[in-house]
């Protein structure tokens, strides 16, 4: 109904609070927190500039679709990449980065092709440079030098794959 509800924002300040998917990101700088939580499991919410205890109610981002939640976040040289579970309507990897529209910074989204997703939020690691995350077929990297292009995703685990994603619950990772 588009009303907002008393304690509303209690409510998903609580939850961002118990987020396990947070990372520091800016436009210019490091200078924000970015979170994902709350009611909305497409959303990330960020900090204000230099104040990581403070998020404004309209400091959200939303990506993709609400049919699959996002896991966790990585950074990839200038953007804010953030990974959504598996998901055959959608791409999986969606890159985020600031922009000026007269003289306003905001934060855009581009969505990327890639379709496999990740499954567990305390998977996500950077081996030297290389952001990281567990997926169901085994251990994926986000390319960095392939960001403009559609395909972002690498298998970096292909001879551990058979045992590895033969493990139980592989998504409490």
């Amino acid at each position: 109904d588009g009303e907002t509800k008393v304690g509303q924002y209690k409510e998903e300040r609580i939850d961002l609070l118990n987020s396990q998917a947070c990372m520091t990101y800016g436009y210019s700088a490091v200078d924000r927190v970015f979170t994902v939580g709350g009611n909305h499991k497409n959303r990330v919410y960020y900090s204000e500039v230099n104040e990581p205890t403070y998020f404004p109610d309209n400091n959200y981002i939303v990506v993709g679709h609400d049919s699959n939640g996002i896991v966790g976040l990585h950074r990839v040289s200038g953007y804010l990449a953030a990974i959504k579970e598996d998901s055959a309507i959608e791409g999986t990897v969606f890159l985020i980065n600031g922009a000026y529209l007269n003289d306003d910074m905001y934060f855009k989204v581009t969505a990327t092709s890639a379709g496999t997703g990740a499954i567990s939020s305390k998977s996500f690691a950077t081996l030297v440079d290389e952001p990281l995350f567990l997926a169901r077929s085994g251990v994926d990297a986000i390319a960095n030098y392939y960001t403009t292009t559609e395909k972002v995703l690498r298998n970096r685990s292909y001879h551990l794959d058979r045992k590895l994603i033969a493990e139980p619950n592989l998504d409490k990772a």
